[in-house]
């Protein structure tokens, strides 16, 4: 009983090198495989030890499945044997998480801490291949990276939105620790953070992945997709920004000159359906022929004084020659 309850035993079956490998370089590397898999008691020990026959069976005439799964769940009151639900902080990050807050609303501990010890790997279906000589130490640390044995920002997001809990950055974080970039002036209020935005999205979804709700859009550009589709982007993207004043249908060509990219965040360059999270205002609404319909001979796409003629502003879109055919300057 003593020799069948020690690692070494469960690792000398080679379908379940996987699970032995992962585990000698996991955290848990000094709890003994029983501690976990097998729930105290007496009782629950001899009942182990009865299945432990079925499991030498399979083994000896191939009889198991790949992957290899546990029945049932490791219930929280299994690690509570060694662990307390008094802890507010996990040790290598700012995170704060008062477990007694999760543990008094029915959260198990394995909602969290699933893959803390052989990094998911039947769920993830990693040893389905039936190829076990290839788990070697250095094969099991891969297996164990952050993605694997802990949880993503997006569940916990999406967990407290299903109970009701803090989704604001405060909420979770002890500290909340801006990257250089992001201190420079004018980085969010005069839109310098577009740059890097446009250069690298995905940079942006390590702490900006917040969106509440499955959301595709499919805009003009890549950039515009994902600050429309992503909700910390979009409630800034949808308000007008404070540059765009009553004088800024005559300023707005420079700009657009520079970077039309820069314009194409909010705004098409046709007409947007609704589904786009685009602003009702595109190019083409005045850009597209505006002066060939001949009512329209005499609008122009903002307000002008009666008295105002032609001048730099309206040659940085028009011919000057077409427009002192009808706008003769008066000597």
């Amino acid at each position: 009983m003593a020799v069948t309850s020690q690692p070494r035993s469960c690792g000398s079956c080679h379908e379940m090198r996987p699970e032995y490998t992962t585990w000698t370089v996991s955290t848990h590397q000094k709890v003994s495989c029983v501690a976990c898999h097998i729930q105290p008691g007496a009782k629950n020990f001899i009942e182990h030890k009865v299945e432990a026959l079925n499991q030498v069976y399979q083994h000896i005439f191939k009889k198991y499945y790949l992957p290899i799964e546990i029945k049932g769940e490791i219930p929280s009151a299994t690690c509570l044997q060694c662990h307390s639900v008094r802890r507010d902080v996990t040790p290598e990050r700012d995170i704060k998480i008062p477990h007694d807050v999760h543990y008094a609303k029915g959260i198990s501990c394995m909602t969290c801490h699933r893959g803390v010890a052989h990094g998911q790997i039947s769920e993830r279906e990693q040893t389905i291949d039936g190829k076990f000589d290839r788990w070697t130490p250095s094969v099991a640390r891969q297996q164990l990276a952050p993605q694997w044995t802990s949880l993503p920002m997006k569940d916990c997001i999406e967990c407290h939105r299903q109970r009701s809990g803090p989704r604001n950055c405060e909420g979770c974080h002890k500290e909340i620790r801006k990257p250089q970039s992001h201190l420079q002036p004018g980085f969010v209020d005069q839109g310098r953070h577009g740059v890097p935005a446009a250069e690298n999205p995905t940079e942006c979804e390590r702490c900006h992945s917040i969106t509440n709700e499955p959301i595709v859009i499919k805009a003009e550009t890549p950039v515009a997709s994902y600050a429309r589709a992503n909700s910390f982007c979009y409630r800034c993207h949808q308000k007008e920004p404070p540059g765009h004043d009553k004088t800024w249908g005559s300023r707005h060509a420079v700009v657009a000159a520079q970077s039309q990219r820069l314009c194409l965040t909010c705004h098409d360059s046709n007409q947007a359906p609704k589904s786009a999270r685009a602003t009702k205002t595109s190019c083409n609404s005045c850009h597209n022929g505006f002066h060939q319909n001949p009512q329209r001979g005499k609008e122009h796409p903002f307000t002008l004084q009666s008295s105002q003629r032609p001048g730099p502003t309206c040659y940085t879109c028009h011919n000057q020659q077409t427009c002192e055919r009808c706008h003769i300057t008066k000597k």
